[in-house]
């Protein structure tokens, strides 16, 4: 009887270490894991630098491969200008686009480094592609999407 207590008492004693063998391993599984994900959220971030980057250095002038999204990036960021004057009107107040101060919609001049603002109204008006049926600015004279002449 005595040594059916021992093998189960070595018994108890193996599973135990075994479960924190186990355990050990899974802590560290668990650590190697949250490294990768931190080393992958620094490469998204890199990427979307070298984006941006690029899209800046050749916003005007894209190889072919990249003319797609960089006609859809031009496209969000003059709606999301719209919005914001738009955003800016229900407040009641306009930026400078020299030195992007905020000032009541009723200003002429601006209060911080005296530039004469634009009416930023005027930059809501847009002119829709009747290929694509895109949204441009007003000024545009090619579309933004399709290319063709406005």
């Amino acid at each position: 009887m005595n040594s059916f207590f021992e093998g189960l008492g070595k018994k108890v004693s193996q599973t135990g270490q075994d479960a924190m063998k186990k355990t050990k391993e899974l802590a560290e599984m668990t650590k190697i894991n949250s490294q990768i994900a931190e080393e992958e959220k620094k490469l998204n971030k890199l990427y979307m630098k070298l984006g941006q980057l690029y899209y800046q250095m050749h916003k005007n002038n894209p190889e072919l491969v990249y003319t797609d999204i960089c006609q859809g990036i031009g496209g969000c960021l003059q709606t999301i200008d719209r919005y914001e004057v738009m955003l800016n009107e229900l407040k009641g107040i306009k930026r400078c686009e020299k030195c992007k101060t905020e000032m009541p919609i009723s200003s002429t001049f601006c209060q911080t480094c005296g530039s004469k603002l634009n009416d930023e109204r005027e930059t809501i008006v847009s002119t829709i592609c009747p290929e694509c049926g895109m949204e441009n600015g007003g000024h545009a004279t090619t579309c933004i999407k399709c290319g063709k002449l406005l």
